[in-house]
């Protein structure tokens, strides 16, 4: 019952943030079009986020592993993120193998790169160091779930669906 109300209220959250987030992908592609940026240096920055991500959740999983099923939900969203690991690793494999990397239309500004890096890596200090309590945990699903990333994420996997057909 409690993992349904963790997932309505990420749900709740999405519709909005998601709306942001594409208008700001949109505005990025408008302005950026046509630039030629290394697709292949973002998709490594998205493969070690993932990863970062994936492990993030893990030890959560462990560390909330008396709460049964808040630990079931953080051990799904790792699942999530492994996934997400493999298919971005999968598909850089596949445009590397057929001659490079297509020219992007966004651009992933050093900033965005560092900013989500750093909150994964905190997170994961608080985990390890035992001091993030339920409520924060939530704060960073919400974060990491609806950030930059995952819409990157997406753009990518759609841009390199096309140059894959």
């Amino acid at each position: 019952m409690l993992l349904n109300s963790y997932f309505l209220l990420l749900f709740s959250i999405v519709l909005t943030i998601n709306d942001m987030l594409t208008l700001i992908i949109q505005l990025t592609t408008a302005i950026n079009h046509g630039n030629n940026n290394n697709m292949e240096e973002i998709l490594k920055w998205l493969i070690e986020i993932e990863g970062i991500a994936e492990r993030v959740y893990a030890k959560a999983a462990i560390h909330f592993s008396n709460d049964i099923e808040f630990a079931g939900f953080l051990k799904h969203l790792r699942g999530d993120e492994e996934l997400h690991h493999i298919i971005i690793s999968r598909a850089a494999e596949i445009i590397n193998s057929r001659g490079g990397f297509p020219p992007l239309a966004i651009d992933l500004d050093i900033d965005i790169q560092k900013n989500i890096k750093d909150h994964l890596l905190i997170v994961e200090k608080r985990i390890e160091a035992n001091s993030i309590g339920k409520e924060d945990m939530m704060e960073f699903i919400v974060f990491s779930e609806f950030s930059e990333w995952n819409d990157i994420f997406l753009y990518i996997i759609e841009a390199l669906a096309k140059v894959i057909k």
